[in-house]
């Protein structure tokens, strides 16, 4: 597991916005889907599992995008911590933050 990510038992991943963004990625939506979460509570939940500069990141683009929904906030979060894979992201309309 890459460093900064952990995932421990009936826990949401914690994310650092240093670790790989695509791991933490997978790893959350495996325990939502354990857990039956919906896509609006993944939202919510997003904010107690970041830290560091993924959570002011997060707080930044919440504010600036008050009505995204589960798909675009995981598009948005793969581009900003995940930078390798913009080429293959869809083009979809947000309002970035830059760092």
């Amino acid at each position: 597991m890459a460093k900064g990510t952990q995932f421990v038992g009936n826990e949401l991943p914690m994310f650092d916005g240093i670790s790989s963004g695509y791991g933490w990625s997978i790893l959350a939506h495996q325990f939502w889907n354990s857990k039956g979460v919906s896509e609006a509570q993944r939202l919510l939940d997003v904010s107690s599992a970041f830290t560091g500069r993924s959570l002011i990141w997060f707080h930044l683009w919440s504010i600036r995008n008050p009505n995204a929904d589960w798909d675009t906030f995981n598009l948005a979060f793969l581009h900003q911590f995940q930078p390798d894979m913009r080429p293959i992201l869809p083009k979809i309309c947000w309002k970035e933050v830059e760092d």
